[in-house]
């Protein structure tokens, strides 16, 4: 008789659970998110004058030929740039293949500031190459 009252009690435990557990949960209300209407003050492109000063060839050791860049980059414009980025290509003269490419990211230049930057790329030694450099 105890082992029939405890396998009831057990069985209407089981069924006030799963009713308390069943169901949909009520999801909170969300609202979208708002953006400000205000125009983006970015002057795009940047007035960033960008020129390739030096292009040399090296002969390596193990083979094949690196080409050396000195690369100025100037802010001519009246206010600083930041967060751009100048986009290097070692490219064939003649087919227009590129062979090497170097991403060199530039966090601030102040109004009238010049950097200059040296970078080495990975080339033939047959070939006739030429740098091309963009801001992106």
């Amino acid at each position: 008789m105890k082992s029939i009252l405890i396998i009831l009690l057990f069985c209407c435990g089981l069924f006030i659970v799963a009713g308390c557990t069943s169901g949909t949960e009520s999801q909170p209300e969300t609202t979208p998110p708002t953006f400000s209407t205000t125009p983006p003050t970015t002057i795009y492109p940047p007035p960033v004058n960008i020129t390739v000063v030096e292009l040399t060839r090296f002969y390596r050791v193990q083979g094949g030929c690196d080409y050396g860049i000195r690369l100025e980059v100037t802010n001519n414009g009246q206010n600083a740039v930041t967060n751009i980025a100048v986009r290097l290509s070692l490219r064939d003269v003649k087919t227009g293949v590129v062979r090497d490419i170097e991403n060199l990211p530039l966090e601030r230049i102040a109004p009238g500031e010049r950097k200059v930057f040296t970078r080495d790329f990975e080339g033939d030694c047959t070939s006739d190459y030429g740098i091309r450099a963009e801001i992106s």
